[in-house]
């Protein structure tokens, strides 16, 4: 169901895609129209390599193309080892061919690597950022004005690149959140020096680190090790955001969720667009949603547990990748891109001016193949564009790329006369 929400004498309405068709003509469908470019798939042979791909990672949307990590099996070298693979960087530009960005086995500077992988690409107009794993932990690269460069004893799973500075978390013991600017490391927060705002202590582990321009938002936690038991436990945990260099509380665990009941009690997806925040939180009794905390501080529940899906039925259950470093959110001025998940469904969908739309589900089919998972990043979006992969039922799986139209005008000026009261949860 496609609704955009407003309040009229004081209660709240929702404006379905189904009334829409019924009373407005054509007007719902126009706003659900997206079309679907396909960037690679697993038909597609790799460039200079052997074969085709065979997977896709870290697919990227930036405005000098789509960016991703592509793999592939080299039946010729090693027909019995799946180690043995090819595995690079790729990029497309609009009405030009796929090109090699980097390639492990026929560069010296990945050491001509027959087992190594890349991790955590991060791309900002052509600037890059990405982990190289070769015998041991991945190690730092990057390329930046076209000059490339490395930082060794690190362990990079994921990187965020804005303007040529590079952050990346420290996996020690006590960890920090570091950056990289053009080979000068510095630290940006040191968990074992830097109290919690709003809490005690010091941060242990830091996770789900988001980066835009100088501001940074991030997981962070305080963890002990009971020697009594053999196990670790959290003291603390929430979302906080470095802005100017100023640390302070998104949210933590005496945070009251709004529009639901109680505190939240974890975290997962974290994105940063200015100085707002984006964020999923859960709650007890299955609460869980995306939040938003905005320029002034306040907290907005945007899609919660109670939010009806789009062209499907029930309500969502789960939004983005809790519990991983990859985010599955983004948040790009007033428009808001998730992945969420229901009963029998998951889709991408966005929000924006109050619309929520679906964009794909796995009820959809593309390339006339029905489709069984869908994946995108943060990074996936980049202005209206947003890039993703798709996996088939058939074992296949590509990389693709779709524009995302504002909210017509007409949708909107239309909710006026199309309202269906829906429940409004108590604020806490």
């Amino acid at each position: 169901m496609r609704k955009s929400t407003g309040l009229l004498f004081g209660k709240r309405f929702v404006c379905t895609a189904a009334l829409l068709l019924a009373f407005c003509g054509g007007i719902a469908d126009k706003v659900q129209a997206f079309t679907f470019e396909k960037i690679a798939d697993t038909n597609t042979p790799i460039p200079g390599g052997v074969g085709n791909f065979t997977l896709f990672n870290s697919v990227i949307a930036d405005g000098s193309g789509v960016w991703f990590i592509g793999s592939g099996i080299d039946l010729y070298e090693c027909s019995f080892c799946a180690l043995n693979h090819q595995s690079g960087i790729y990029h497309a530009q609009s009405n030009s061919s796929l090109a090699t960005v980097f390639e492990k086995r026929s560069d010296p500077r990945f050491r001509n690597s027959l087992i190594g992988y890349f991790v955590g690409l991060s791309v900002d107009q052509g600037d890059m950022a990405f982990g190289f794993a070769h015998h041991g932990p991945s190690q730092l690269r990057y390329v930046v004005n076209g000059i490339f460069g490395e930082v060794g004893g690190t362990d990079v799973y994921k990187t965020a690149i804005d303007h040529g500075v590079v952050v990346f978390k420290n996996p020690g013991a006590y960890a920090s959140i570091l950056k990289n600017d053009q080979g000068a490391v510095s630290v940006l927060v040191d968990g074992a020096n830097t109290p919690i705002p709003n809490g005690t202590g010091t941060f242990t582990h830091f996770y789900r680190v988001a980066l835009d321009g100088n501001n940074l938002a991030f997981y962070g936690n305080d963890m002990y090790f009971s020697l009594d038991d053999g196990v670790f436990y959290e003291t603390q945990r929430g979302v906080y955001k470095q802005i100017n260099d100023t640390l302070s509380k998104v949210a933590d665990l005496n945070t009251a969720i709004p529009n639901g009941t109680g505190f939240f009690t974890d975290f997962g997806d974290i994105w940063v667009d200015d100085q707002r925040v984006l964020f999923v939180g859960e709650g007890a009794s299955n609460q869980i949603g995306l939040f938003l905390q905005k320029s002034d501080s306040s907290l907005e529940a945007l899609v919660t547990e109670q939010t009806a899906i789009p062209e499907a039925t029930g309500t969502f259950s789960g939004f983005g990748n809790l519990g991983l470093d990859t985010p599955k959110i983004s948040l790009d001025d007033d428009l808001v891109v998730f992945q969420g998940n229901g009963e029998g469904v998951e889709g991408i969908y966005s929000l924006q001016n109050g619309v929520l739309l679906k964009i794909i589900d796995s009820n959809d089919t593309l390339d006339g193949k029905p489709i069984v998972g869908l994946s995108f990043i943060g990074e996936g979006l980049d202005g209206g564009s947003l890039a993703f992969t798709a996996q088939f039922t058939d074992g296949s799986q590509g990389v693709y790329l779709t524009a995302i139209p504002e909210p017509a005008t007409a949708l909107l000026l239309t909710v006026g006369s199309l309202l269906i009261p829906q429940r409004r949860r108590a604020r806490v």
